[in-house]
């Protein structure tokens, strides 16, 4: 078969991170979504650390490299109750975000999705390290990125905020993954500072929705408020799940996914999925 043939035949990929087994079943949740709508191959992974002192064959026949194994049995007997089929790979490498950026080059996955829970005991020194490693993975891989904050574990009712320089790409693909699964309801939202706004930025958003084919997936709210980032948060937390994607060019000064992604994913009480569209 010629080159370009088996290229055109290769499945594209979400890996997915596996590191805390209460996140499981909420990440092949979204996993199952995405393979179910936009016809992904899944694979499960989890990284395997070893010092610098060490070979990263020393690994091998490694009570680590048994632990993780089991994980990803694990993973896979979770995707396979909800009818999907996940292939597991055991990563080992120096730190955690050099392996989930190699296995996402080698597995060649156009998304990573990665989850934390906040909602369990010292959780809040976890999520600060979790959030080091995720910038680190942001800004070393070329697949596009979703890092899951779950703080809620049904998911009825979601929300997409939407500016006009919104990267839709990756969060549209979500907001109709989670539509299409038939449980979750969508509502987009705009927030505009002024009344004389309204009108202009109700054409403008609908417009940028419908390139995407969202105008379908769920209503859009225009909302008039003087803090627009009170107003996001206010909303989110009368749904379930929020998908906020990044800032379309943050600062050096600011986090990878820009302080305003960071401020709604810190302040919402619902789940929050954070997105950092990296491919062209």
């Amino acid at each position: 078969m010629p080159r370009a043939d088996r290229a055109s035949e290769r499945v594209r990929a979400v890996l997915v991170g596996i590191a805390n087994p209460n996140t499981m079943d909420a990440l092949m949740d979204l996993a199952a979504s995405l393979a179910s709508y936009a016809d992904y191959g899944v694979v499960a992974t989890h990284v395997v650390t070893v010092p610098p002192q060490a070979s990263l064959g020393s690994a091998r026949g490694s009570r680590q490299i048994a632990a993780a194994r089991r994980v990803l049995v694990s993973a896979i007997r979770a995707a396979a109750d909800r009818g999907l089929s996940v292939r597991g790979v055991v990563e080992v490498a120096r730190e955690v975000d050099e392996g989930l950026i190699s296995a996402a080059a080698t597995q060649r996955a156009e998304l990573i999705l990665v989850g934390h829970s906040d909602i369990e005991p010292g959780a809040d020194r976890a999520e600060k390290s979790f959030d080091r490693i995720m910038h680190r993975v942001a800004r070393g891989t070329r697949s596009d990125l979703i890092v899951a904050k779950f703080r809620r574990e049904t998911v009825t009712s979601v929300l997409v905020p939407v500016g006009r320089g919104t990267n839709l790409r990756v969060t549209g693909l979500l907001a109709q993954a989670l539509a299409a699964a038939g449980n979750a309801v969508v509502r987009f939202l705009h927030v505009v500072e002024a009344e004389a706004q309204r009108e202009e930025r109700q054409r403008t958003i609908a417009g940028l929705l419908a390139e995407h084919g969202l105008l379908e997936v769920g209503e859009l709210e225009i909302a008039l408020s003087d803090n627009p980032l009170a107003a996001i948060v206010e909303r989110a937390n009368q749904h379930d799940l929020t998908i906020v994607g990044a800032d379309p060019r943050p600062s050096l000064a600011e986090s990878i996914f820009g302080s305003w992604a960071e401020r709604i994913a810190t302040q919402a009480e619902c789940t929050v999925l954070l997105v950092r569209a990296k491919r062209s």
